[in-house]
């Protein structure tokens, strides 16, 4: 397997293991207690077609950025299109493995058994997703983004799908979802609240 080429990143260096509790089929991280003193910590979400290719590695990208960041956000991942418990694409996985943001989960989850309606931000890859999201989903158009929207070398606002493409095209599009994640998380201001981790 070759070798994943470097990214470029800035920043404070990880942090140790953050305990948390681990729900496993979404791969979402959630604090060991919530209280008033400690709310409930943001949520955002990505969702591509399938979430077997895109959704996951970027589902994975944002884990690690915002645990190097040190802020407490959850993440949801899903697909538009219901296949429930397929398996995510081993291109993809292997892209993640190569740069060491291992998948928090390994099954597609459908967007309609996902809690959509907390997320602070909702990320699509095309068009056609934020439009499905927005009708079906009731999701306000101004909590919807193309995550290619931050592409800080504004190749498009669509990311494409890299399914059953070579792994070098999957970590094409691995190091595309990584630039716009940083860019986003560089940018936002949708964690104003979020607790920053010890």
């Amino acid at each position: 397997m070759p070798k994943a080429p470097a990214l470029t990143v800035e920043g404070p260096a990880p942090p140790d293991a953050i305990a948390k509790i681990h729900e496993p089929l979404l791969g979402v991280c959630y604090p060991a207690s919530v209280s008033e003193s400690h709310p409930a910590p943001p949520v955002i979400a990505v969702v591509c077609s399938a979430n077997v290719c895109r959704s996951p590695m970027a589902h994975a990208i944002f884990v690690s950025e915002l645990r190097r960041r040190r802020l407490e956000v959850n993440v949801l991942g899903a697909g538009i299109l219901d296949m429930e418990r397929m398996q995510a694409a081993p291109h993809s996985q292997a892209a993640c493995e190569l740069y060491g943001t291992p998948l928090p989960k390994l099954e597609s989850v459908h967007y309609k058994t996902v809690n959509l309606q907390s997320a602070v931000r909702v990320f699509g890859m095309e068009h056609r997703h934020l439009f499905i999201l927005e009708r079906d989903a009731e999701i306000p158009a101004a909590r919807l983004s193309l995550l290619g929207e931050y592409d800080p070398e504004q190749r498009g606002d669509q990311i494409s799908d890299p399914m059953g493409g070579t792994l070098e095209q999957h970590l094409a599009c691995y190091r595309r979802l990584h630039a716009c994640i940083v860019r986003y998380l560089d940018t936002t201001h949708d964690f104003a609240g979020a607790v920053e981790n010890e």
